[in-house]
């Protein structure tokens, strides 16, 4: 069938998925006024504290970097250029948000190249990759004079230098410079020393052999190289002694008084030391110190200790008989074995007295109590106290043997002799002598004639045990044949007599026949045992009155055992016959005699799939003559329904994890019948195919069952709507898309000549189709269903884990050119990702992810027109990550904690630090392989945290969580946070003797630096108070940072008082809660009295009054004219006013009389509550 297709229904197709998106990072460009590798210079993404979030290289064409983001919070981008390299700005600093920082809004960090310098390293004999720490090295020209001290790696530099000639030479108090100058050209660019330039020859190995903690004079130490190349060694004894004459030492060194020794100039290399004494067999605690010379002195912290001397021994029969593979014992402990010469050696003793014992084989030895001391050349021999002496007594039951010195009526051990005992029936352990060894008889047994002879047995025990002793008892013969079709098939056959009276006795056939010798008279069983033979009897009973009896075994065939699951029928013929044979075999076991010798092919004829359902039987295999048949799969049976015959068609069935296969079908009877071969478990998915036929269902899952079945009709086929063409010119992989009208889709590929082919649709649906492919611009189709492809450039990325060559997904891909292009994107799931729409020109590729190194790190790719360019990466996993989440006590999770990995152990300089997300998440990267971590909160006290986080976290449960030895990713992770106070409550307690004045009381407070107040309105409508029960009023005010400012509590009232000097408490904001008591005591003002409506009339009084006074002259004329009444008299009492005197209405000023209507006012009015304002 022409193209690929995948079937996807109710599922839109997307070109593009989401890691394909750009990643959010910081980049921009490194740029110089002169051409320099800019890929050396490296760019890291580092926290405040220090710790390196990410780094990378700018690339070496155009200078452009970028480095993912994966947390928020204050970086700082920094430049690590080679040594003498000077950048501006050396760093810039960050406070990465998401939002309004350089990174996040996607604009250029730059980073300008200002000069050069001279920069080297000075190298061990014998290794280029690191050097020395703390060397000096000199600079010397014409003009100056200048020094440096090389770092941990042996670097140095020198910048900023100028162009001339200079000279680099090195020096150092203790160490040897094998060389130590040379001249340097500095021209345009930076002046790299070459290696093997400067060199230090070696470094100082320093030892120390002790004795209990004393030192040791004069021991031997020789010094080796484990690397098979020449060392060049200086400062110690070279030359043949005693003790390296048969070693291969590089030299030797001697203690001193101190028991110290030293080797003056030792190359880099692993060595190891070795110590030895003059004419002594001492042993050294430990034999060998091994260490490493690494760009420094060695000062071995391994001591050699002096443990003890070694002295032989042997064991010996007697003398000149050594006793090999004896056990030798000291103090109870198994310490050693003899050799073939009986020798022995204890090692590492102590001078002292030692209980010894040996043990042997057929020997005994006393234990003894031996002095040993380093003066003693070897131990006194060992010899056995007493020998093993063994017999048989030939008897059915178990016997009594006696032994007894000869000469001597006192018999000295009595043993039983078992009949059952396979070694010789009895045995002592005796002391060298002569003795008589006899058999004791019971009466009941001697009346019935039991007699063994000898009588006696006189024995001689001397240095060798004795185990030929035999007694023996005359008895009846049996002698039997078997007949075989093969005679040497039945050799070994094993032979049973059974008797009630006597034990089972088992003989081997041998040349077709057995022989069972001194059997007692009576009825036996004889039968053989079990074998894969088929027998005219296989078993014989016997009744022995005679000294002789005959008895014969005939074979018939060869015995087959099958073990079936399910009722099968099974077929056999030999190899070399063609006539065949079969059995209807059942459930369980059956047996096959097979007639004659030779090879057997069986065939198992079932609906059901057997382990075997064909295999060879050959007689003359030696293995089991069983073979389990075990039914694994059975068939299946399902009909495709189809009206008329359509010809073959194809069926696409996949099982589990099977390989997928295709078979075709042919009609018959209505119906295309499949035939499916299941286990019970498996479940198989079935596609019916074909070029013409659609089918309902499109699928279906035929599940497995522990027996054969017809499942019968589940599928129809009718005619259906196929679309097929081609892309031009040819182009592989374009994805072709039909929908139907009801937004049913199904996608198609094309294959390597561009084809593709739908298989048949509904006809009864309406349907468009679309194509689509990467890079590609594609029009059509035409009539026949053809589409023009039109290309653009593109490079195609795929990156691999170097461990299982599995894709690789999330890998940052950054790739810049020509005219400014850049690009940064992540891989896949299937680890890969395409650049498309490119320009010609070069580009530079560089992968990143934090956990890998990439093989190749880098990549320079020219991409011409309409050019598919295909890259393979391969990562290295060199760090893992540790994910966990960061949740409050009640489980909601916490935003913006700061996570801490830090090493512990040998990993104490490294950190990792990473900020939770908005769902509590975190992950921290980059940790070292086989490092042990603690993960914990990190307390930020900053102010700004503090607000962030609504309050200081106190402590997490657990404290901190252990990773040991980290080898993969840790996983769920999980910190519980408990946050301190973050404000002060505060209660106030207000009192009023007058109940009714509660309601023009108000409370503020104020902050010490500020000029606004929080307002609380006293509401005493809602509380029943009375001049007998008034306990006050509780208030609770607004709640206040809990920030140690000054603040200040004020109680006011809207009456008019004498004194407004309202009742007030200052605090700081320091603990959580905070309670006061206000109390309102008024005092009476004359205004404050209430005006009745009846004092109106005494107001216009007093305002006729305030009339006559101002106009008295003409009051005093119309009274003297109208009315004769002369007010001259009264005038005297009542000034004139002038512009030396006060009008009496100065008593009542503006604001008097604007109080005198406002209280009129208050009279009308009655206040309105008011609430808490800020």
């Amino acid at each position: 069938m022409n193209g690929r297709h995948v079937y996807v229904f109710f599922i839109t197709y997307l070109f593009d998925f989401s890691l394909a998106n750009d990643v959010v990072g910081c980049g921009g460009f490194l740029k110089s006024h002169v051409p320099i590798d800019f890929s050396k210079v490296e760019v890291k993404l580092v926290t405040k504290q220090g710790i390196i979030k990410d780094r990378t290289t700018a690339a070496p064409n155009n200078g452009y970097y970028f480095v993912p983001l994966y947390d928020k919070g204050e970086m700082v981008l920094e430049l690590a250029p080679p040594p003498g390299w000077s950048f501006e700005p050396k760093q810039v600093e960050i406070n990465i948000d998401g939002v309004n920082d350089l990174c996040s809004q996607g604009k250029d960090i730059n980073f300008v190249f200002q000069g050069f310098g001279i920069t080297g390293k000075v190298e061990s004999l014998g290794s280029s990759n690191t050097g020395p720490k703390g060397v000096t090295v000199h600079l010397q020209s014409k003009e100056e004079n200048r020094t440096t001290i090389t770092d941990e790696g042996g670097n140095f530099f020198f910048t900023p230098v100028y162009p001339g000639l200079y000279k680099v030479s090195i020096s150092h108090p203790r160490w040897k410079i094998f060389r130590n100058s040379i001249d340097v050209q500095v021209a345009e660019s930076n002046a790299e020393l070459q290696k093997n330039s400067l060199i230090v020859q070696g470094y100082e190995v320093v030892g120390k052999v002790t004795s209990d903690g004393e030192p040791v004079k004069g021991v031997t130490i020789l010094l080796f190289s484990q690397e098979n190349r020449p060392v060049l060694v200086h400062g110690c004894i070279k030359g043949t002694t005693e003790v390296s004459q048969n070693n291969k030492s590089l030299c030797l060194a001697i203690t001193d008084d101190n028991g110290v020794f030293q080797f003056g100039v030792v190359p880099n290399g692993r060595y190891y030391v070795t110590a030895h004494f003059q004419k002594q067999n001492f042993h050294y605690r430990p034999t060998r110190i091994e260490f490493e010379v690494n760009n420094g002195d060695a000062i071995l912290d391994q001591h050699f200790e002096i443990i003890g001397f070694s002295i032989p021994g042997k064991v010996l029969k007697s003398r000149g008989k050594p006793v090999p593979n004896a056990k030798i014992y000291v103090n109870g402990q198994e310490v050693t074995k003899t050799d073939n010469e009986g020798a022995y050696k204890l090692e590492k003793m102590k001078a002292g007295t030692y209980r010894m014992k040996v043990e042997a084989e057929d020997l005994t030895f006393d234990e003894k109590m031996v002095r040993v001391s380093p003066s003693h050349q070897e131990l006194p021999d060992m010899l056995p106290s007493a020998f093993k002496v063994c017999g048989m007594v030939t008897s059915g039951q178990s016997q009594t043997v006696t032994f007894t010195p000869l000469g001597s009526s006192q018999t000295v051990a009595v043993v039983q002799a078992q009949s059952s005992t396979r070694d010789g029936g009895f045995c002592h352990f005796l002391p060298p002598g002569r003795y008589d060894v006899q058999v004791v008889v019971g009466q009941d047994e001697s009346r019935k004639g039991l007699q063994f002879f000898p009588l006696k047995h006189t024995i001689e025990v001397t240095s060798e045990e004795i185990t030929d002793l035999i007694f023996s008892q005359l008895k009846a013969t049996v002698f039997g044949k078997v007949k075989c079709l093969q005679p040497e098939k039945c050799e070994g056959l094993s032979v049973v007599v059974k008797s009630d009276n006597t034990e089972d006795i088992i003989v081997k056939v041998q040349g077709g026949s057995f022989k069972l010798e001194d059997i007692f008279p009576g009825v036996y069983k004889v039968s053989l045992s079990p074998n894969r033979f088929c027998w005219e009897s296989s078993k014989s009973t016997l009744n022995i009155n005679s000294a002789t009896v005959d008895v014969t075994f005939t074979q018939i065939g060869y015995t087959l055992n099958l073990l079936l699951s399910h009722d099968a029928k099974v077929h056999y013929h030999l190899k070399t016959e063609t006539k065949s044979s079969s059995i209807e075999a059942k459930r369980g076991r059956s047996t096959v005699c097979l007639p004659k010798p030779g090879e057997y092919e069986f065939t198992v004829d079932s609906c059901h799939s057997y382990n075997m359902n064909s295999f060879s039987y050959d007689t003359d295999d030696e293995g089991a003559n069983e073979i389990a048949l075990n039914a694994e799969k059975h068939i299946q049976a399902v009909c495709i329904k189809a009206d008329r015959d359509f010809g073959e068609i194809r069926v696409a069935v996949k099982i589990a994890e099977r390989q997928p296969f295709l078979t075709t079908l042919n009609h018959k009877d209505g119906c295309y019948r499949l035939e499916l071969m299941l286990h019970p478990e498996e479940t198989a998915l079935v596609r019916p195919e074909s070029d013409t036929l659609f089918f309902t269902p499109a699928t279906l899952s035929v599940h497995g069952k522990e027996d054969c079945s017809d499942l019968g009709v589940k599928f129809v086929a009718v005619q259906g709507k196929v679309f097929q063409g081609r892309v031009v010119p040819p182009l592989e992989g374009v994805v072709l898309t039909v929908e139907s009208s009801d937004s049913d889709t199904l996608v198609a590929e094309t294959d390597a000549r561009g084809f593709y082919r739908f298989p048949p649709l509904d006809g009864g649906k309406q349907y468009k189709i679309q194509a689509a492919k990467e890079s590609y611009v594609l029009i059509g189709p035409d009539e026949n269903g053809d589409f023009l492809a039109r290309k653009l450039a593109e490079v195609i990325v795929e990156v691999v884990d170097s461990g299982d060559d599995g894709a690789l997904a999330g890998v940052l891909l950054s790739l810049s050119g020509g005219d400014g292009y850049r690009k940064n994107l992540q891989s896949g799931e299937d680890g890969k990702i395409t650049f498309h729409s490119l320009s010609p020109s070069e580009y530079f590729l560089r992968p990143m992810m934090k956990e890998y190194v990439f093989e190749p790190n880098s990549k320079i790719i020219p991409v011409n027109e309409g050019q598919t360019v295909h890259v393979r990466l391969v990562g290295k996993r060199v760090a893992y990550s540790a994910y966990g989440k960061v949740v409050s006590l009640n489980g909601e999770p916490e935003e913006n904690m700061v996570i801490v990995a830090k090493g512990i152990a040998n990993c104490t300089m490294y950190s990792e630090e990473t900020s939770s997300e908005f769902n509590g998440q975190f992950r921290i990267r980059g940790l070292h392989p086989y490092c042990s971590y603690v993960v914990e909160v990190k307390n930020n006290q900053d102010a700004a945290a503090v607000a962030a986080t609504q309050g200081v976290v106190e402590r997490s449960v657990p404290e901190r969580i252990p990773i040991n030895h980290i080898k993969e990713d840790a996983r769920d992770l999980k910190l519980v946070v408990f946050r301190g106070a973050t404000q002060t409550d505060i209660l106030v307690r207000v009192y009023s003797a007058n109940v009714d004045h509660y309601k023009s009381l108000k409370v503020k407070l104020f902050r010490e630096s500020g000029s606004s107040a929080m307002t609380a309105k006293i509401d005493a409508a809602s509380v029943k108070l009375t001049k007998a029960a008034n306990p006050g009023l509780m208030i609770y005010m607004p709640s206040v940072p809990l920030d140690n400012a000054s603040y200040s509590l004020q109680l006011e009232s809207s009456l008019l008082v004498q004194n407004k000097k309202w009742q007030y408490h200052d605090f700081l904001a320091n603990t959580t809660f905070k309670y006061f008591e206000l109390d309102f005591s008024p005092k009476s003002n004359i205004i404050d009295q209430p005006i009745r409506q009846t004092s109106i009339w005494t107001l216009l009084f007093i305002f006729v009054v305030l009339v006559v006074v101002y106009n008295v002259q003409a009051v005093a004329g119309f009274l003297k004219d109208r009315f004769d009444f002369n007010l001259s008299n009264l005038a005297n009492f009542i000034p004139s006013p002038s512009s030396s005197q006060k009008s009496t209405g100065d008593y009542f000023d503006d604001a008097d009389i604007d109080q005198i209507v406002q209280s009129i006012n208050n009279t009308k009015k009655k206040p309105k509550a008011k609430g808490l304002k800020k």
